[in-house]
């Protein structure tokens, strides 16, 4: 039998300032969808940690993330609108305003 580790994480704030660099820097490693899932988490964490999941707009953007998120493979995904995601002037025009 093999250990297994477990590690809890609390806070927004530590999840960006200490896991995304962690896993940013390793991110060319990263060869499958699960690196679209990295920056789709990265968006989400972002738009919390910053306090853009107060206002409508970043509301939407994060729904629109976690909806797309972890769902399988592209060619087997039934759910809704797999590839209707926030484009990236969307997501800009989102973090270049005040929360």
């Amino acid at each position: 039998m093999q250990t297994a580790y477990k590690l809890k994480i609390s806070g927004v704030s530590n999840l960006f300032d200490v896991i995304i660099p962690i896993f940013y820097a390793l991110r060319p490693y990263f060869l499958t969808r699960k690196l679209i899932d990295f920056d789709r988490f990265k968006i989400c964490t972002m738009a919390y940690k910053f306090g853009y999941d107060k206002n409508s707009e970043g509301k939407l953007i994060i729904k629109a993330v976690a909806e797309n998120t972890n769902n399988a493979n592209y060619s087997t995904y039934t759910g809704v609108k797999l590839f209707d995601l926030p484009s990236q002037i969307v997501i800009n025009k989102l973090f270049n305003q005040v929360p």
